[in-house]
């Protein structure tokens, strides 16, 4: 085929029979006259109650017969169009912006009263159609100012939590249907929720995606299974290179929301520079089992972002003391099988109980008991000229006084250190507020 027109407004093309190489403006008849030229207009469809033969008001004295109502939908009066269905809010708790945070790429879903659209690429209209049955699902219905053909999608959504849900979308329904009766029927069968990848005829069905609410984070218990609370030790599981080691410190009785991870033992970058080894804290926004009796809790993380592991996430606590993180969207994989696949793994952990007592050691568990406070420091016009300002030192503590740096105002840089003790009585740690400055005008 060859087309001379841009691929945005093509109106006529020539197909040929046989293989030819013809770069004239029009064919030459002396290379090849096995051809046929197809001319093509652009007809815009507003709307999925539409005739789908541009003569159907000439036919229009033949609705009685099948064939006229199926391509003729409309001027027989076999559909309703949009404005007479009308459109289908969505609920309340469905509003907003929705990540799927995949392996692959993260999609944000944007749902409004009465649209979803899906990244850049499409917005859908949610109609009322057929609400009596299939409750769970919801009909879609894109319209296209291209010249493309109306089509249709089924979503399925449920809440988990006031921040995670249960999404599917299906595969796209092309206008017009096989009939004009029971289309929710047509739109939403499980046919369509199944994968159109690979070319095999079984089709496996899609799973569920977990979308989470980036604009309404809401935290949530993690009830991370009893036995790995207060502090547990692990590594990475079947990894040659292996990146960190690490302590997992879960502690309800401090907060039921949030857990902390501290890698340890981490081995040198590519640059043989050590790699930083700094506590990364996850906030809870679902936590759930799995048919397989794994425990799924999915986070957001609070510390760490730049980690590269992701910011939505989701650990599976396993009863084989494993650890297995994958992103957010992946997590009901574990409704249809036993195990994850390791393609759609972040990574694993193996947990390590005979070091759980060191990463009890090293964590920085909360203090149970008030450490009194040392009384404020008073910044008033005497303090410039008292004692703090000759010898650098205010009541009983540690500091340092900064130099002039300017004609017009004075800088005092105070660091202070105080003593206190850790909760467990045999421990201390410094506690330093630096760089704090306090200006006054001469």
């Amino acid at each position: 085929m060859r087309i001379s027109d841009p691929l945005s407004d093509i109106r006529s093309a020539y197909l040929w029979f046989q293989a030819t190489c013809d770069t004239t403006p029009e064919p030459d008849p002396r290379i090849s006259s096995n051809y046929i030229l197809m001319n093509f207009t652009r007809r815009l469809y507003s709307s999925a109650c539409e005739d789908e033969d541009s003569r159907c008001y000439e036919l229009s004295h033949l609705c009685s017969e099948e064939s006229v109502k199926r391509q003729c939908a409309r001027t027989c009066q076999q559909c309703r169009t949009e404005n007479q269905m009308g459109l289908s809010p969505f609920e309340e708790q469905y509003r907003g912006s929705w990540m799927e945070s995949s392996r692959g790429e993260d999609i944000l879903y944007n749902i409004s009263s009465y649209t979803l659209s899906r990244g850049q690429e499409v917005t859908y209209d949610c109609l009322r159609m057929d609400e009596d049955i299939m409750k769970d699902k919801r009909v879609l219905l894109e319209l296209s100012n291209n010249g493309c053909l109306p089509r249709y999608a089924c979503v399925e959504m449920s809440k988990v939590t006031s921040s995670v849900m249960r999404f599917r979308l299906g595969n796209r329904v092309v206008w017009p249907l096989p009939s004009n009766h029971n289309k929710k029927a047509q739109i939403c069968n499980t046919k369509h929720f199944k994968s159109t990848e690979g070319r095999s005829m079984r089709r496996e069905e899609r799973p569920h995606r977990l979308l989470v609410n980036i604009g309404r984070v809401q935290e949530v218990a993690c009830e991370i299974p009893h036995q790995l609370q207060n502090g547990i030790a692990f590594n990475e599981e079947d990894t040659e290179d292996r990146v960190c080691e690490g302590c997992l410190n879960f502690t309800p009785d401090y907060s039921r929301s949030r857990f902390i991870i501290q890698p340890t033992n981490c081995s040198a970058d590519t640059d043989g520079s050590r790699r930083r080894s700094l506590p990364l804290e996850y906030s809870c926004l679902a936590s759930f089992n799995f048919r397989n009796r794994s425990r799924g809790v999915v986070t957001k993380t609070s510390l760490g972002t730049n980690s590269g592991v992701g910011q939505y996430l989701t650990w599976v606590f396993t009863k084989k003391d494993k650890i297995q993180v994958m992103k957010a969207a992946e997590s009901f994989i574990l409704e249809h099988r036993r195990v994850a696949p390791h393609r759609l793994l972040e990574v694993e952990f193996s947990v390590q109980e005979e070091r759980n007592g060191e990463c009890r050691a090293i964590m920085l568990l909360p203090r149970t008991t008030s450490t009194p406070r040392p009384p404020p420091i008073k910044i008033d016009d005497d303090f410039w000229d008292d004692d703090y300002s000759k010898s650098g030192h205010y009541g009983g503590s540690e500091g340092s006084v900064g130099s002039k740096v300017s004609q017009d105002r004075k800088a005092i840089v105070v660091s202070v250190r105080f003593g206190a003790a850790n909760f467990t009585g045999s421990y201390s740690y410094d506690c330093e507020i630096s760089c704090c400055q306090f200006h006054r005008k001469l």
